[in-house]
């Protein structure tokens, strides 16, 4: 899961905010399939495509859910990118749902 902060914070408030952009949606996929690598690699690795020149900030690893990922920096974006589910401690986190009241 990639979330990216496009042309800025202030974007997000007019309409351009939510189109889709092939750009983006590239270089997500290239980062998503890299957040399986090994995470003692994050910083060091060297992507390609449309991707190069991404520069990895920080990677952080939660033991108890197993979540990982890392942030980092292509052009003007701030990506965030998350593993997906690939041990038995995230699989039951996946379906750990909590039912909770929501006023409609």
């Amino acid at each position: 899961m990639v979330v990216s902060f496009v042309k800025g914070v202030l974007n997000l408030f007019f309409l351009n905010a939510w189109c889709y952009d092939l750009k983006v949606a590239d270089i997500s996929v290239w980062l998503s399939a890299a957040a399986y690598c090994n995470r003692e690699n994050y910083k060091s690795m060297k992507l390609f495509g449309p991707a190069t020149n991404f520069y990895v900030d920080s990677v952080f690893h939660d033991t108890g859910t197993d979540i990982e990922g890392y942030i980092g920096k292509l052009d003007e974006s701030i990506y965030v990118i998350f593993r997906g589910s690939s041990s038995v401690r995230n699989w039951i986190d996946d379906f750990e749902v909590i039912k909770d009241k929501y006023p409609y």
